[in-house]
């Protein structure tokens, strides 16, 4: 059952700022596709982030799986644009 804890204004501040973040590192890989180091930071957000929400469903249970769902849908999503993003060779 999840938790029924109210969320605190300093997670709610980290969590706007992790979504900037990541907003922002999206932004600037879709313009430079060729900056691997760049692509790989986006990319690897993207599983931290997937591995804290599953932290938060499988151990402190704080998630409801439709929540996780949701997550795993964007998830989804970023997987699928990568595999198509690495299959593209760069002209030269």
């Amino acid at each position: 059952m999840p938790s029924l804890h109210a969320v605190t204004e300093i997670h709610g501040r980290t969590f706007g700022v992790w979504t900037l973040l990541t907003c922002t590192l999206c932004f600037l890989c879709a313009f430079n596709l060729e900056n691997r180091p760049l692509y790989l930071a986006t990319f690897l957000s993207f599983i931290y982030a997937l591995g804290h929400f599953l932290t938060e469903y499988l151990i402190y249970h704080t998630m409801a799986v439709a929540n996780l769902s949701t997550v795993g849908f964007f998830a989804g999503n970023e997987f699928s644009f990568d595999c198509v993003v690495c299959s593209v060779q760069p002209s030269t």
